[in-house]
């Protein structure tokens, strides 16, 4: 059984304090409270793995712009100025 559960259910189902179930599954008092708090706003299915990748990139720049960087440097290294070591 998942440790998540098992401490939702302590807690919920049995009465459990937050101190005792975090003692028994050897987690801080403040996780068994998180996933309590996430068991009684979303049941148990939000007590998985939430993704923790940013909602959106500030600092990624567009595709296009991509696209034209690749195209420039397809083009600087067909006419030889890719910036290769250099001939005297």
């Amino acid at each position: 059984m998942d440790v998540a559960r098992y401490a939702v259910d302590a807690v919920v189902l049995e009465g459990r304090s937050l101190r005792w179930v975090a003692a028994l599954v050897g987690m801080s008092k403040s996780w068994v409270e998180k996933q309590v708090k996430a068991y009684r706003h979303g049941g148990y299915p939000a007590l998985g793995k939430q993704s923790t990748a940013p909602i959106r990139r500030p600092t990624q720049a567009p595709a296009t712009v991509e696209n034209q960087i690749l195209a420039l440097g397809k083009q600087l290294t067909e006419q030889g100025l890719d910036g290769g070591p250099a001939t005297i």
